[in-house]
Protein backbone atom coordinates (compact mmCIF):
# COMPACT_ATOMS: atom_id res chain seq x y z
CA UNK A 1 0.00 0.00 0.00
CA UNK A 2 2.55 2.10 1.17
CA UNK A 3 4.44 1.82 -2.73
CA UNK A 4 1.75 2.56 -4.06
CA UNK A 5 1.11 5.84 -2.90
CA UNK A 6 4.78 6.44 -3.70
CA UNK A 7 4.18 5.62 -7.49
CA UNK A 8 0.76 7.70 -7.47
CA UNK A 9 3.26 10.62 -6.50
CA UNK A 10 5.39 10.53 -9.34
CA UNK A 11 4.58 12.72 -11.80
CA UNK A 12 5.23 11.11 -14.82
CA UNK A 13 3.38 7.72 -14.09
CA UNK A 14 -0.49 7.07 -15.13
CA UNK A 15 -2.45 4.45 -13.18
CA UNK A 16 -3.80 2.24 -15.94
CA UNK A 17 -5.37 -0.31 -14.00
CA UNK A 18 -5.80 -0.98 -10.25
CA UNK A 19 -7.70 -4.32 -9.80
CA UNK A 20 -4.74 -7.77 -8.05
CA UNK A 21 -2.07 -5.72 -9.24
CA UNK A 22 -1.06 -2.34 -9.90
CA UNK A 23 0.11 -0.96 -13.49
CA UNK A 24 1.43 2.02 -14.45
CA UNK A 25 2.61 3.81 -17.71
CA UNK A 26 4.97 6.36 -18.67
CA UNK A 27 4.11 9.33 -20.82
CA UNK A 28 7.37 8.20 -23.00
CA UNK A 29 9.73 5.86 -22.89
CA UNK A 30 13.58 5.82 -23.62
CA UNK A 31 15.81 3.09 -23.51
CA UNK A 32 18.14 1.98 -20.83
CA UNK A 33 21.11 4.63 -21.89
CA UNK A 34 20.21 7.58 -24.12
CA UNK A 35 22.05 10.54 -25.47
CA UNK A 36 20.16 13.44 -27.00
CA UNK A 37 20.26 13.62 -30.54
CA UNK A 38 21.71 10.19 -30.48
CA UNK A 39 19.42 7.79 -32.31
CA UNK A 40 20.36 4.59 -30.33
CA UNK A 41 23.15 3.82 -27.47
CA UNK A 42 24.69 0.57 -27.99
CA UNK A 43 25.08 -1.34 -24.42
CA UNK A 44 25.50 -4.83 -23.62
CA UNK A 45 23.79 -5.89 -20.31
CA UNK A 46 27.35 -7.97 -18.41
CA UNK A 47 24.78 -8.65 -15.10
CA UNK A 48 22.57 -6.15 -12.85
CA UNK A 49 26.25 -4.28 -12.06
CA UNK A 50 27.80 -4.04 -15.28
CA UNK A 51 27.00 -2.62 -18.53
CA UNK A 52 29.26 -2.70 -21.30
CA UNK A 53 28.83 0.71 -23.72
CA UNK A 54 29.81 2.00 -26.85
CA UNK A 55 29.99 5.87 -26.58
CA UNK A 56 29.90 7.80 -30.02
CA UNK A 57 32.76 10.54 -30.30
CA UNK A 58 31.30 14.06 -30.71
CA UNK A 59 31.42 16.83 -28.04
CA UNK A 60 30.48 16.70 -24.93
CA UNK A 61 27.25 15.17 -23.85
CA UNK A 62 24.76 13.65 -21.33
CA UNK A 63 24.19 10.11 -20.68
CA UNK A 64 21.14 9.37 -19.52
CA UNK A 65 20.54 5.98 -17.40
CA UNK A 66 17.22 5.31 -16.77
CA UNK A 67 17.77 4.06 -13.63
CA UNK A 68 16.60 5.24 -10.07
CA UNK A 69 20.16 7.70 -8.98
CA UNK A 70 22.46 5.48 -6.53
CA UNK A 71 25.99 7.47 -6.35
CA UNK A 72 27.57 3.57 -6.01
CA UNK A 73 26.93 3.80 -9.90
CA UNK A 74 30.11 5.05 -12.26
CA UNK A 75 31.19 5.02 -15.99
CA UNK A 76 34.56 4.34 -16.70
CA UNK A 77 36.50 4.69 -19.94
CA UNK A 78 40.06 5.06 -20.97
CA UNK A 79 41.42 6.85 -17.20
CA UNK A 80 37.97 8.36 -16.75
CA UNK A 81 35.79 7.33 -13.72
CA UNK A 82 32.46 9.71 -13.93
CA UNK A 83 29.71 9.35 -11.53
CA UNK A 84 26.18 10.33 -12.31
CA UNK A 85 24.38 13.34 -11.16
CA UNK A 86 20.44 13.65 -10.08
CA UNK A 87 17.86 14.46 -12.88
CA UNK A 88 15.12 15.99 -12.02
CA UNK A 89 12.99 13.04 -12.45
CA UNK A 90 15.17 11.27 -9.70
CA UNK A 91 17.46 9.15 -12.48
CA UNK A 92 21.07 9.57 -13.31
CA UNK A 93 22.83 11.71 -16.16
CA UNK A 94 26.41 11.48 -16.64
CA UNK A 95 28.23 14.18 -18.25
CA UNK A 96 30.54 12.89 -21.24
CA UNK A 97 33.53 14.65 -22.05
CA UNK A 98 34.47 15.82 -26.04
CA UNK A 99 35.88 12.51 -27.72
CA UNK A 100 37.78 12.18 -31.15
CA UNK A 101 36.34 8.72 -31.50
CA UNK A 102 33.78 6.02 -30.31
CA UNK A 103 34.96 4.82 -27.35
CA UNK A 104 33.87 1.82 -25.03
CA UNK A 105 33.23 1.94 -21.59
CA UNK A 106 31.46 0.40 -18.53
CA UNK A 107 28.73 1.56 -16.21
CA UNK A 108 29.51 -0.43 -13.14
CA UNK A 109 27.91 -0.28 -9.54
CA UNK A 110 29.96 -0.27 -6.74
CA UNK A 111 27.84 -0.04 -3.77
CA UNK A 112 29.31 2.58 -0.87
CA UNK A 113 29.34 0.01 1.88
CA UNK A 114 30.83 -2.86 0.08
CA UNK A 115 34.23 -0.24 -0.36
CA UNK A 116 33.94 0.37 3.58
CA UNK A 117 33.76 -3.23 4.57
CA UNK A 118 36.24 -3.92 1.64
CA UNK A 119 38.42 -1.38 3.60
CA UNK A 120 37.84 -2.46 6.76
CA UNK A 121 38.44 -6.44 6.15
CA UNK A 122 42.40 -5.18 4.67
CA UNK A 123 42.78 -2.90 7.75
CA UNK A 124 42.20 -5.58 10.26
CA UNK A 125 44.05 -7.77 7.87
CA UNK A 126 46.67 -5.77 7.65
CA UNK A 127 47.36 -5.26 11.32
CA UNK A 128 47.19 -8.88 11.95
CA UNK A 129 49.61 -9.89 9.57
CA UNK A 130 52.13 -7.05 11.77
CA UNK A 131 50.91 -8.32 14.54
CA UNK A 132 52.06 -11.71 13.95
CA UNK A 133 54.92 -10.46 12.58
CA UNK A 134 56.27 -8.66 15.66
CA UNK A 135 55.09 -11.83 18.09
CA UNK A 136 57.02 -14.14 16.22
CA UNK A 137 59.82 -12.33 16.16
CA UNK A 138 59.89 -11.80 19.70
Amino acid sequence: DGYVQVLESVPWLTKIANKDLEIYKTQSHNDLFTIQNVNKVQYVRKNDANYEIILPSGENMKLLFSQAYNSGWALRYNSLVIKPEKTEEGLMALDIPSRESTVRGEVVFEPDSFRTIGYIVSMVSVVLIILILVFKIL
